[in-house]
């Protein structure tokens, strides 16, 4: 006789009981840092009820150190390999999404992040509490905290956004590009300052410059605010190149006049940075005040 608990699970295999949140890991090459990655997840105090790891070709011992773990599914894909920065995580995780029959959220994790044990409760919990937060997201041990902002190295989707949202473009920076839609959507975007480990930060390039002033155009974001984010860029190495580097791909591809999205989204992402910076020049004068 098969017991209630086995029911539940078999049913839930088949996509007809929602699940309470479910994880995505895409790696390639990860096996310095998968292993802790996918032990951080499988140790939270609410586990997931599904756990796919997207493994985007590897050619190390990734694969064999995932399918260890029996109740992780790994996916093992073959596409063609692009060259531009972003476009192969992408690949991996819509088809990822695509697995997914139901759930209640999503948490996407970066390869070589380490969770903390109560990280998805903790931010689901939130969730439930504010319905009307579409992402949330922990930060980095250094990074600096900010409830507008959420990082990308564990972000955690409520599926009804994803679901409304659909296919995610195969473009660099659709981490950017999914905050700005899920705010569209008019759902809330909010950091939460609870802190998990990136095993390899700083990671930074002048080709990965190329490629975020790339992105900075095609997710619709102002001259401006790309002027700031390029003075931001010279903490990074090399720090004058990477700026000019980052500017000038920008500025390039702002030439071509080239649009990916709608009218609708372009003008939904000038006006929130108009907002951003009317923001920032009303705190600046209440601060001379």
């Amino acid at each position: 006789m098969i017991s209630r608990a086995r029911e539940i699970y078999l049913e839930k295999e088949k996509g007809r009981l929602p699940l309470k949140y479910a994880t995505i890991v895409c790696c390639r090459n990860e096996e310095q840092y998968i292993d802790v990655c996918i032990n951080a997840i499988l140790n939270q105090t609410l586990p997931p009820d599904l756990f796919l790891v997207m493994d985007d070709g590897s050619t190390d011992s990734t694969r064999e150190i995932v399918a260890g773990y029996p109740c992780v599914k790994l996916v093992a894909l073959n596409y063609p390999r692009s060259k531009v920065r972003g476009v192969n995580t992408v690949q991996a995780l819509n088809v990822g999404i695509n697995l997914i029959a139901e759930s209640g959220y999503t948490l996407i994790v970066d390869a070589d992040t380490v969770l903390p044990i109560n990280y998805a409760r903790t931010l689901i919990d939130f969730m439930e509490e504010h319905p009307d937060i579409g992402v949330i997201s922990g930060f980095p041990e250094t990074a600096k905290f900010s409830y507008e902002h959420v990082p990308n190295g564990a972000r955690i989707y409520r599926w009804e956004c994803i679901k409304k949202i659909g296919q995610i473009p195969l473009i660099t920076g659709f981490d950017s590009w999914l905050k700005f839609k899920i705010k569209q959507l008019g759902y809330e975007v909010r950091g939460y300052d609870i802190r998990y480990k990136d095993m390899r930060p700083g990671r930074a390039q002048v080709r990965r410059h190329y490629f975020w002033g790339r992105a900075s155009y095609l997710i619709g974001q102002p001259l401006l605010i790309v002027v700031a984010k390029a003075f931001r860029s010279l903490k990074h190495k090399p720090p004058v190149l990477s700026s000019l580097v980052y500017f000038f791909s920008y500025l390039a591809h702002r030439l071509t006049g080239w649009r990916l999205f709608t009218a609708e989204y372009y003008s939904y992402v000038n006006d929130y940075f108009k907002r951003l910076v009317c923001q920032g020049v009303r705190r600046g004068i209440k601060l001379i005040e």
